[in-house]
């Protein structure tokens, strides 16, 4: 499995467009501070699965660190949208002194893999912490804002995190076709339709005007959860 290979990507793509999104004040999804964000990480995460999927039918050396450290990008692109998101980093300064955090750590741990020692357990631990840590960040900054996708959040959260036990405990495959890998494929359709719903719940809160700014700062803004209509 993923985890059992040492790493996980975690279902959590972007958003396309919406002509609902033009709901909002200001020109809809393009008022939206964190288009870009999420267009980015939209395009990271099919570059993963993309690899995963050569991967799967072929595998090779090259095949196998393709899929890795296009995993081990996702990953930790994933914990730098949350913490862009959580804590409302828009200047140049800002994302560029977390890209070169995080990128810089990213680099490290590809030249230890590629050229040191190919450490499956190593990396399995790595990916582990760095998904605890952005589960931990969306979780601590939706508990202190009233936001509408508040709910969905935190279900995607538990059964995200549920179906990734299937990348931990292994067992023979049911009706010798299905193994616990090939349902954790399974259960990331329903858990990124469920991923897409808070995105949209985003993109509607802020373009309508609510939450603005750093929410570990300013905690709610009067706004109650489901208030922001949305059109989907």
């Amino acid at each position: 499995g993923m985890l059992g290979r040492g790493r996980s990507t975690t279902p959590m793509p972007g958003p396309h467009h919406s002509s609902s999104s033009n709901s909002g004040s200001g020109g809809g999804v393009h008022a939206y501070p964190y288009y870009w964000l999420w267009l980015v990480y939209s395009m990271v995460n099919a570059n993963a699965w993309l690899w995963s999927s050569v991967f799967h039918c072929r595998d090779t050396k090259l095949t196998e660190r393709l899929d890795y450290f296009s995993a081990d990008l996702t990953i930790t692109v994933g914990l730098g949208v949350s913490l862009v998101r959580v804590l409302a980093l828009q200047s140049p300064p800002q994302l560029l002194a977390l890209g070169l955090l995080l990128g810089g750590g990213l680099l490290h741990h590809a030249y230890y893999m590629a050229f040191i020692k190919f450490d499956y357990g190593y990396n399995m631990r790595l990916c582990i912490a760095l998904g605890v840590a952005t589960a931990l960040t969306w979780l601590v900054w939706v508990s202190r804002v009233r936001h509408p996708g508040k709910k969905t959040l935190y279900q995607f959260m538990a059964l995200v995190h549920v179906a990734m036990l299937l990348e931990v405990v292994d067992f023979p495959p049911l009706l010798w076709l299905l193994d616990a890998h090939a349902l954790w494929h399974a259960a990331t359709v329903p858990l990124t339709y469920m991923w897409y719903k808070f995105v949209f719940a985003d993109v509607a809160w802020l373009t309508a005007g609510h939450g603005h700014g750093s929410a570990l700062v300013a905690a709610t803004d009067g706004v109650e959860p489901g208030s922001v209509k949305q059109k989907q």
